[in-house]
């Protein structure tokens, strides 16, 4: 308790102060890394680069992409793991904070910069009171030096620390508001920024739109904040999330490309977001518009995530086991990989290499997939799962909105109704009682 007093008072001193942070400018024999070393560093994940060959829309409202990420070298993975993808700020939202900005190096764009915070020059026996009396009297005394930060942010030119490793799309909390409206040269915006990092209610107004940090200083223009303090308050970028909708092998086998190389493929299968706030202001999601804008050819930080609990179960050589796949919208991604597994285990398609996957028990007519939607036009894959349906699979479409449909049309479709689609989840589960693994992904 003692040592979170000392180190919120320690806290709110340096925000007064404006002394939270500073950068060093490393020297020219500094190691220059590359973005996928940089973000290695900061996130201690095995991240590896992969080029986009492919991307094509499939529906357009929502807007559904089916890309494919190329990997220069082998990959492991099954039906069902995840890829996290890092995006990328756009250079709209860099190039805006950057011209707010002061204590720049030299030049953003080469510069190596190491960000540091001040030593703590305490000792662990020093009392709260010590700490209150130094502070209030001898701040001096507070810090013996300077250290690079604890955090992880890597060594980097700052340009590249706000386009690959800050988020600039989160919200401002109250405490950053505070912080910044000390830098307001306008007295009108420093008594705004100052009100709405006091009222939780004025806070909350603001924030129904979920403006960004480059939304903040297009708001209170006159802000001009020390680039090393606001570097030292934003948030790290984090990957986003999306189940691979591929077979390994089965993308071994069928890509000519891939199999006479050291390359391997992985299918991604995702909604371009873009949403509607609850102040009324349109809005895109970050990593899905990147993905949209990418060109063919473009390089891509990501890294392989597994999830053994949503992977196709083993079965013995005598089970006799349904498979019941339920899902909606980009919800359908992981049984894609599924399919296309048991399309090969059932030997559907004339394969060279059939002796490289493992000996399974047939699974035909066992997958039942029950996938929810809008409408017609957004009934994803529909000529991918026609092709299984007479060995291997069975397709239940639920529409949540009607089109005009003929009465022809309806009386030889699938089964339609008008459910809602569930909140974003997966699981697996076992029914005792009929002997079926459900898996769920909507």
């Amino acid at each position: 308790m003692l040592a979170r007093r000392k180190s919120l008072m320690k806290r709110k001193t340096m925000e007064s102060l404006g002394l939270i942070a500073r950068f060093k400018i490393l020297d020219h024999s500094a190691e220059k890394k590359s973005i996928v070393q940089n973000l290695r560093e900061q996130h201690n994940e095995d991240i590896m680069e992969a080029t986009m060959t492919s991307k094509t829309t499939i529906a357009e409202k929502p807007h559904t992409l089916l890309i494919r990420l190329e990997f220069d070298d082998k990959v492991a993975y099954e039906p069902g793991d995840h890829v996290a993808f890092y995006p990328e700020n756009p250079d709209v939202d860099v190039n805006l904070i950057l011209a707010h900005m002061s204590g720049l190096p030299a030049d953003p764009q080469t510069n190596i910069v190491q960000l540091q915070e001040p030593v703590d020059g305490f000792g662990t026996d020093s009392s709260f009171n010590d700490l209150v009396v130094n502070v209030v009297n001898d701040f001096v005394t507070l810090f013996s030096g300077w250290q690079a930060v604890s955090s992880g942010l890597p060594s980097a030119p700052l340009r590249r620390l706000l386009k690959h490793h800050l988020c600039l799309q989160t919200t401002p909390n109250q405490m950053i508001l505070r912080t910044l409206s000390m830098q307001a040269k306008d007295p009108k915006e420093k008594d705004r920024l100052l009100l709405m990092g006091r009222d939780y209610k004025v806070y909350d107004t603001w924030r129904a739109n979920e403006p960004s940090m480059a939304d903040l200083f297009r708001s209170f223009p006159s802000l001009k904040v020390d680039a090393a303090q606001l570097v030292s308050l934003l948030r790290p970028l984090m990957p986003r999330y999306y189940s691979i909708a591929s077979s390994p092998q089965y993308t071994l086998m069928n890509d000519g490309s891939v199999k006479t190389s050291k390359r391997s493929h992985v299918d991604l299968l995702l909604n371009v977001v873009e949403y509607t706030t609850r102040g009324g202001i349109d809005r895109k999601g970050l990593c899905s518009n990147h993905i949209n804008d990418m060109a063919v050819g473009g390089k891509a930080a990501v890294f392989l995530r597994s999830a053994p609990a949503f992977h196709l179960p083993k079965l013995g050589v005598e089970d006799d086991v349904p498979l019941i796949l339920v899902g909606a919208g980009s919800g359908l991604a992981p049984f894609r990989g599924f399919w296309e597994q048991v399309c090969l285990e059932s030997s559907c398609v004339d394969l060279e290499e059939q002796k490289a996957i493992q000996s399974a028990p047939s699974r035909e007519n066992k997958l039942q997939l029950f996938y929810g939607c809008i409408n017609r036009k957004a009934d994803l894959l529909r000529d991918e799962t026609d092709v299984l349906a007479k060995d291997l699979l069975t397709r239940h479409s639920a529409f949540s909105r009607f089109i005009f449909v003929s009465f022809f049309s309806i009386l030889f479709s699938n089964s339609i109704s008008e459910k809602p689609a569930s909140r974003k989840s997966t699981s697996r589960t076992w029914s005792r009682r009929r002997r079926s693994l459900s898996s769920t992904c909507s």
